[in-house]
């Protein structure tokens, strides 16, 4: 428990290209970090499962939370996750709501992704 975050991790990863996996790593990293940086959470919940045809990360966390539609909500941390998840056909999903924490949800596609 660093920082005084718990942190819930399930992870149940198939097989993956590397550059999938290095791209879930580092959208994990920035998400986990925004929550310890920005957050304030006490706990914070990761998550990467798959089944035949996806792979699905999600991190939530029990912080303050933000309006996600604001104009200066999406940092350069979230255009990047974004950006990454996307640029492997996936797709990248944020909730959240001033004091309700955060939410994110990354899908990739199992089946046809490669180098």
């Amino acid at each position: 428990m660093r920082l005084g975050i718990r942190v819930h991790a399930d992870l149940q990863p198939p097989p993956l290209p590397a550059h999938v996996e290095q791209a879930l790593l580092r959208i994990a990293q920035e998400g986990i970090a925004n929550a310890a940086r920005h957050a304030n959470a006490n706990q914070i919940s990761l998550s990467l499962l798959a089944d035949d045809s996806t792979v699905v990360l999600h991190i939530a966390d029990d912080g303050v939370g933000f309006e996600p539609s604001r104009e200066d909500a999406y940092g350069l941390g979230l255009r990047l996750m974004r950006e990454r998840a996307e640029g492997l056909g996936g797709t990248f999903e944020l909730k959240s709501s001033p004091g309700t924490g955060a939410q994110l949800l990354v899908r990739l596609p199992v089946q046809g992704v490669s180098e």
